[in-house]
């Protein structure tokens, strides 16, 4: 478990004024810095934004929207062999709520427990929630809490082991804690070192 990490803002420059399709990766372009965040922690690789950008701007933005789900997925394709990394599964849990959420915290136990092997085995995940793309990198076992990169939430760029953990429940649909910006969507890219 690292002490100490970097997370990369939409907000900050670089990022903030930088094209994204028909928008800036400042408004649009959380699945482009989550899939960064997640490559970095991965394997400290930093991913060249602008290549990023300008690929996923022309194939994965949807105008007024953002990225598409397959972000990450299908960078692992164009970029996985340059910045070591590829993606061992795109995940899509079924019985959901209008295909976003999943129906019940039952089912969520299924998307968590299946999150939490990955990050076991030394993955990480682009994940959705609130209309928004986070990483989620790491787990620590004693608190049973997940660590997120979210690239729109920090004030600066570093988090420590003390902070942006989040518990199942924080991150569970049908529960009441946490941010309900922060709710874990059915849908999650898994990535691992190549």
């Amino acid at each position: 478990m690292k002490k100490k990490v970097t997370v990369y803002q939409q907000k900050e420059k670089p990022f903030a004024k930088h094209k994204y399709g028909t928008s800036t990766l400042g408004e649009a372009g959380c699945g482009v810095l989550a899939t960064i965040n997640a490559i970095n922690y991965l394997n400290g690789n930093l991913i060249d934004y602008k290549k990023l950008a300008s690929w996923a701007g022309k194939t994965h933005y949807v105008h007024n929207v953002g990225s598409e789900h397959t972000i990450s997925k299908d960078a692992s394709y164009v970029f996985g062999k340059e910045y070591q990394f590829k993606c061992t599964e795109y995940y899509v849990f079924k019985n959901t709520v209008g295909n976003l959420y999943p129906k019940s915290s039952e089912d969520f136990d299924l998307i968590w427990n299946k999150l939490i092997s990955k990050l076991k085995n030394g993955e990480v995940a682009v994940g959705l929630v609130h209309g928004h793309f986070i990483a989620i990198v790491d787990y620590d076992s004693k608190t049973k809490k997940v660590l997120v990169l979210d690239s729109a939430a920090h004030t600066s760029r570093n988090t420590t082991i003390l902070g942006d953990w989040k518990s199942k429940k924080e991150l569970d649909y049908n529960s009441s804690e946490g941010s309900p910006k922060l709710k874990l969507r059915s849908s999650l890219t898994f990535l691992a070192r190549i």
